[in-house]
């Protein structure tokens, strides 16, 4: 407490804030390039609503992908490039976290290799959500995977994809760039947070710390990951960042407060307001 630094909790705040508007920019991409303008402040109530459905029914973030595609095509958006939408900001997600994760597996390669493992999972799973997407954007998926609710429902809002959009080799680019700035945007925050109690720790080593974490939320049945990201989190910025069991635990919980229970709220109503679009 006597080191605590209350005024950059408000550069966290900030922070937070920004990975909805750079969520939003995915959506705005591929509608612009569907021949559909999206508003900014539409597309950031999309994102809103996107965190509450994620949060709600977890699914490596495919159920709020496929809610916002709907929500789009509620509002004008054709059904190709709604549909187009699924699959580019899906497949761009699993790319640019495989992408991170090798990077912070990089910054910690002399600590764990955690990372490392789970870096080479994520570029599998990458590789195959983009090849799965591909070929079901033609044909749906038949057997196990189809009897799954979520999935199945994901696939139908997949149903009919652009596939000129789904080719295209700069939009794909620009949301997986847009993508790393979310995570880029969190893992910040996280570093702030450490900033704001009071404690210094090295930028690399907090990013290595939270994208351990985060593969650990992601690999979670638990809605938002709510117990795996906190475990995972404490152990890996005390182990890696040198942070002190303390400084560990208060950052991880003010993390999740902004980034998970504070914008529920919000995220509701959002939905309410794109459901009834």
């Amino acid at each position: 407490m006597r080191r605590a630094r209350p005024q950059w909790l408000a550069a966290a705040v900030a922070l937070q804030a920004a990975t909805y508007l750079a969520q939003g920019e995915v959506w705005r991409a591929v509608a612009r390039a569907g021949g559909r303008r999206l508003r900014v402040t539409r597309a950031y109530d999309l994102s809103l609503a996107k965190l509450f459905v994620d949060q709600a029914v977890p699914s490596a973030g495919f159920s709020g992908t496929a809610f916002a595609a709907r929500a789009l095509r509620r509002g004008g958006l054709a059904r190709p490039a709604a549909a187009a939408c699924v699959a580019i900001n899906q497949s761009t997600y699993f790319a640019a976290y495989a992408i991170a994760l090798a990077a912070g597996a990089l910054a910690a390669a002399r600590r764990t290799r955690l990372l490392a493992l789970a870096a080479a999972v994520f570029l599998a799973i990458a590789a195959g959500v983009a090849l799965l997407f591909r070929r079901s954007s033609r044909r749906p998926p038949r057997g196990l995977l189809a009897k799954t609710r979520v999935v199945r429902r994901v696939f139908e809002a997949l149903a009919g994809a652009d596939p000129r959009l789904l080719r295209s080799l700069p939009l794909f680019l620009k949301c997986a760039g847009l993508q790393l700035i979310v995570i880029a945007l969190d893992a910040a925050s996280m570093w702030i947070l450490l900033r704001a109690l009071g404690t210094r720790a090295r930028p690399e080593a907090v990013f290595a710390s939270f994208m351990l974490a985060n593969a650990a939320r992601s690999v979670s049945f638990v809605p938002g990951g709510l117990g795996p990201f906190e475990a995972s989190s404490v152990w890996a910025l005390e182990r890696l960042a040198k942070t002190g069991l303390a400084a560990a635990l208060s950052a991880t919980l003010l993390f999740r407060l902004l980034s998970f229970w504070l914008p529920m709220l919000p995220g509701f109503f959002s939905s309410r307001r794109a459901y009834r679009a």
